[in-house]
């Protein structure tokens, strides 16, 4: 009887020590304190904002909103689209820019990338009617031009997006 207590407590000694640090040094037993060091500067009405991407040459911000909570409460989702926020004014004015794009839209990333001077290339991940990247010319910060869709077969629920080119 004495053997057979030695024997388990050898074993099972060794996996409780393994358990804990796997549980220990993966930060189970660790708190997080809820702080932020910053301020808030404004507050947006815009419900469901997936993603943003800032041209700090140019000081503004565009970010997308696909409102998710409305879509699945069966609610009419009216805040959805690819908005402009001009960075350099405290006012922080918002400008809806999608307002002429006429397909369905249900957004999740965005790239930014500067052509020239007054001339960007904007991509976004669109998941309305499959999975596709739209692809916008963004003149002057606040005229959006669709320029074409994108769709290809190996392409399968993306999240995010990079553009490291214009095409």
């Amino acid at each position: 009887m004495k053997r057979k207590l030695i024997t388990i407590i050898v074993i099972l000694l060794p996996i409780l020590a393994f358990g804990f640090h796997i549980l220990s040094s993966t930060g189970f037993f660790r708190t997080i304190d809820n702080q932020m060091n910053g301020k808030i500067v404004g507050n947006f009405p815009i419900a469901g904002v997936e993603d943003m991407t800032i041209d700090e040459d140019d000081n503004f911000g565009i970010f997308i909103a696909y409102d998710r909570a409305a879509e699945r409460d069966g609610k009419p989702k009216k805040d959805d689209g690819i908005y402009m926020i001009d960075l350099s004014k405290d006012t922080f004015e918002i400008k809806l820019l999608s307002k002429n794009f006429k397909k369905p839209l249900a957004l999740h990333g965005i790239s930014l990338i500067q052509l020239d001077s007054n001339h960007h290339k904007l991509f976004v991940i669109n998941h309305a009617a499959g999975e596709n990247i739209e692809v916008f010319d963004l003149y002057h910060w606040d005229s959006l031009v669709h320029e074409k869709t994108m769709q290809h077969e190996l392409i399968f629920s993306p999240n995010d997006i990079v553009a490291i080119s214009e095409t």
